[in-house]
């Protein structure tokens, strides 16, 4: 007799073996030490123990992939876990005498989330160092580092008592200090943090090498940010601005509070720089107030090299004034549908006076109101500037008291 035999040989291709993942628990101090610098896998998930502190920066290897984020949070019951690191200066991970200093460091990371801690990074005094809660930094990788995820997280207390533009709450970077290959991101989230009494400011972006914008032709610019959104934070009592968006193609700022910006200096709430396309709507900025001659304490700021910007259904009240126009290279802004509450002094403000490099501006649809007592300026205030290449058209502005460009 024949016998036949039939096999059934797997296909393999297209296929791959899932990640072998772990849970790692942070509950003591020797844990933290353990594991702070540690290499973690595609998929891990690391724990914080909630109601527990801890010393010292959290700065692992955590390099996940699309289908396997690594995940750090917080476990338990009880409040968020502790991460406070001090103020100490730490050795930089890869280049030898350079420094960091931050809660938690995600270098070269990517496909990573963290969220449901808090971080504090002072030692008490006004430390003129870039102190971060939270570092995203980026180097010499050429490439751009996909889904970092920053979400509910809170962040005090870092070196309050300062000013300064590259530190503070959560700052993002990407740099090429010893190559040309320029770090950037993709696929970035900071949502729903609250960030209080840091120095510097509260969350800010910025990379290396990269074409202004103003006068960039095409849709997208190599080594710009992608893919980044900035919702629902709470920024408040910050050294310098509560938020700088610079280096991004087509990023949304949306539902964010700011407060009490530049308690060590001057500068205007939140501003981009250097951006193609950016929107920001339904944010909130108040309280951005000092010496009546500050020259930045606007609640917003259409800052020079930058094309296409849109200010729309923000709201400000309380500060200078609502909103700061650069007459450096800015290129086809739209602002409408903003409110503007007893901001002190006026409505609008054109920077650097002697520039002239402001182009095609169009503001309509605006509301401002001024309390009895407030003597606004429609644009000012109390300082020599000048507007160009601006439509105003329908806004509505009106004041209980005469006074300035409005009596």
């Amino acid at each position: 007799s024949i016998r036949w035999f039939i096999f059934i040989l797997p296909i393999l291709t297209g296929f791959a073996p899932a990640a072998h993942s772990e849970e790692f628990m942070i509950s003591t101090q020797a844990d933290f030490d353990t594991y702070r610098q540690s290499t973690f896998a595609p998929g891990d998930v690391i724990y914080f123990e909630r109601g527990k502190v801890f010393n010292g920066m959290f700065a692992p290897t955590v390099v996940g992939t699309p289908d396997n984020v690594i995940t750090i949070t917080a476990a338990g019951d009880g409040p968020r876990p502790v991460i406070n690191n001090n103020g100490v200066i730490h050795p930089h991970p890869s280049r030898e005498g350079a420094t960091v200093s931050a809660g938690v460091l995600l270098f070269n990371a990517e496909y990573v989330e963290v969220s449901g801690l808090e971080i504090t990074n002072t030692n008490g005094t006004a430390q003129d160092k870039s102190l971060m809660g939270i570092y995203v930094l980026a180097e010499d990788t050429g490439k751009y580092h996909n889904h970092i995820y920053i979400e509910d997280n809170y962040i005090h207390h870092v070196n309050d008592g300062i000013e300064g533009k590259h530190r503070g709450g959560i700052q993002v970077h990407g740099y090429s200090p010893t190559t040309d290959k320029t770090a950037s991101y993709n696929d970035m989230r900071i949502v729903r943090n609250v960030i209080d009494q840091v120095g510097g400011v509260g969350i800010g972006t910025d990379i290396d090498d990269l074409a202004n914008a103003h006068d960039f032709v095409g849709d997208h610019r190599p080594n710009a940010m992608t893919g980044l959104y900035v919702a629902h934070n709470r920024v408040s009592n910050t050294g310098r601005n509560a938020i700088i968006a610079r280096d991004s193609d087509y990023a949304l700022y949306e539902y964010n509070t700011v407060a009490n910006s530049s308690r060590h200096s001057h500068g205007n709430s939140i501003f981009n720089f250097r951006t193609l396309g950016l929107v920001f709507q339904y944010n909130e900025a108040y309280g951005n107030t000092g010496d009546p001659d500050d020259i930045d304490r606007g609640g917003f700021d259409i800052d020079y090299n930058s094309r296409d910007t849109i200010v729309q259904y923000n709201y400000s009240h309380g500060n200078h004034w609502f909103l700061a126009i650069m007459k450096r290279p800015v290129a086809n802004a739209i602002v409408r549908y903003n409110l503007s509450v007893n901001d002190l002094y006026g409505g609008y403000h054109y920077g650097f006076e002697s520039a002239e490099d402001l182009s095609n501006l169009k503001i309509y649809n605006n509301t401002h109101y001024y309390r009895q007592g407030i003597k606004p300026e429609i644009i000012g205030p109390n300082l020599e500037r000048t507007p160009m290449e601006t439509v105003f058209n329908n806004n509505i502005f009106f004041a209980e008291s005469p006074g300035g460009s409005m009596g």
